[in-house]
């Protein structure tokens, strides 16, 4: 067991670095979230409080939705993190924002960290998009192979905490949550969440044809993102979680999610070379299917949705707002 008070923790890299010892404070029930105006900053603040946690954060966004805890306006440049002791810091900065913008806040943040040289542990929100696919589930050992300029975006995130991780001698110490494809939206105000899913159900909603990238016939992990927060708090709340680590969800071809929406809303179908999907596909990505075997060794998580479940509880176009996704 951790000694009272501290956690000491071995982070193994790559194969060649050796390990590096790691003594963080006390677990509080204290979080901080930055990009606390994001998709996933405002629905974790949310899971947070309602178990029982004070949560704190920044954002861009001048009027952030309703914040449970203490929010402030930041560029990103300059850093003022109140000295409260948090558990966490969470990363929950929108890496489509651009690439600019997302590696000078993780740098600027860690500089502020290493100079106020305290201890922390930092979540950062990865995705399974920048892994290598040869047909397998993905495992946390797969390597990285980035395939567009989001996922070269979010795999230089994860270089640059573990380069800060090293250079503070172990103080700031990253933790990766590489996520599937997230569907759903349990704050009607909040930032719509990009994601094949959820493109899809907004062009349905909008009554155009669905279009199925390729031959549809390569896989994604889906979760709710009600499933995501709580996944990840469970692993968050472990003594000790694993330096990176897959959240595992629902195994769908892509072809099957398409005719899935489809018979939802009744739109038409046709194949196209993908290029309409942006960031969401990639030729070149090959399947995103999540191994869950660490996942489910380290936390006994149930999902509370499922896919085609959730879909029939989504509500008439008529019911809903422009970007109404439930």
């Amino acid at each position: 067991m951790p000694e009272a008070g501290k956690t000491k923790t071995d982070l193994k890299g790559t194969p060649k670095i050796a390990g590096l010892k790691s003594i963080l404070p006390e677990r509080t029930d204290r979080i901080y979230i930055i990009g606390a105006d994001s998709f996933l900053g405002i629905h974790f603040a949310m899971h947070w409080f309602a178990h029982d946690h004070a949560v704190d954060g920044c954002g861009k966004s001048q009027s952030a939705v309703s914040f449970p805890g203490q929010y402030s306006v930041s560029d990103y440049r300059g850093w003022n993190i109140p000295g409260k002791n948090y558990s966490w810091l969470m990363l929950c900065h929108d890496p489509r924002t651009g690439y600019e913008e997302h590696i000078a806040l993780i740098r600027s943040l860690c500089e502020y960290l290493l100079l106020d040289k305290r201890s922390i542990r930092i979540c950062y929100l990865s995705s399974a998009a920048i892994c290598a696919s040869s047909g397998r589930a993905i495992r946390e050992t797969t390597g990285i192979s980035p395939h567009n300029a989001l996922e070269a975006t979010i795999a230089s995130a994860e270089h640059w905490l573990q380069a800060y991780c090293c250079q503070s001698d172990g103080r700031l110490l990253p933790f990766i949550f590489r996520l599937g494809d997230i569907y759903g939206n349990e704050l009607g105000i909040a930032p719509a969440c990009g994601g094949l899913v959820n493109r899809y159900i907004r062009d349905a909603i909008a009554e155009k044809t669905l279009s199925i990238p390729g031959l549809g016939n390569t896989y994604r992990s889906l979760s709710h993102i009600g499933d995501v927060c709580e996944a990840v708090i469970q692993l968050m709340t472990t003594d000790v979680p694993p330096h990176c680590v897959n959240i595992p969800g629902e195994r769908y071809s892509m072809i099957d999610i398409a005719v899935a929406v489809s018979e939802r809303f009744g739109n038409e179908i046709s194949m196209s070379d993908g290029n309409e999907f942006g960031d969401d596909y990639s030729p070149y990505g090959g399947h995103r299917n999540l191994s869950g075997s660490l996942f489910k060794k380290i936390v006994n998580f149930t999902p509370t949705h499922s896919f085609k479940k959730w879909l029939t509880s989504v509500p008439a176009p008529a019911d809903l707002g422009q970007d109404g996704i439930t």
